[in-house]
């Protein structure tokens, strides 16, 4: 009985870990690109709040610290990313309605941005799987993959932002 209650006890333990408290805020990466003099420049933003959280927090620093941290950041870069999204779909749509023409492939400018998306997410996930497989057998791997996820997730939504017409 003894044996089963500290194998539960070990079995828990990296749920606890998981589950530690971050101190995080977005305004880093925001004050950051507001900051920017140059859309280039925007692209050394990502990763700033992620940077800050490992600071703040408690074992920021450690493996589940730092992996927690990023995707912090990450959520973050996927809701602007999922807003231009959006708001560029809906500015193709719009200028549909008022032309008719496609792309070579006879696709619209919204599904053919669709097509782009769908690709680039795929490619993102298999981009950062890989990168992490560098540290197979080891605890990095987490951290490494959650950062290159925010990093790759940020400067889609960057690109994404810098198509939207604001005219």
């Amino acid at each position: 009985m003894k044996h089963l209650a500290i194998a539960a006890a070990l079995a828990m333990a990296p749920l606890v870990t998981h589950a530690q408290d971050i101190v995080y805020d977005f305004s880093h990466t925001e004050g950051c690109i507001a900051a920017s003099t140059g859309f280039i420049e925007k692209f050394y933003c990502i990763g700033v709040s992620a940077e800050a959280s490992m600071g703040d927090t408690e074992g920021g620093y450690s493996t589940a610290g730092s992996r927690n941290c990023f995707e912090a950041e990450m959520k973050d870069w996927d809701r602007r990313l999922n807003s231009a999204y959006a708001a560029l779909k809906l500015q193709f749509e719009a200028q549909e309605t008022l032309d008719s023409e496609t792309d070579d492939y006879g696709r619209s400018r919204a599904v053919a941005l669709q097509d782009m998306q769908r690709a680039w997410i795929a490619y993102r996930d298999a981009r950062c799987d890989f990168i992490a497989s560098r540290w197979t057998g080891g605890t990095a791997g987490g951290p490494i993959r959650m950062s290159c996820l925010a990093h790759r997730t940020g400067r889609q939504a960057l690109l994404l932002e810098s198509e939207i017409d604001t005219n």
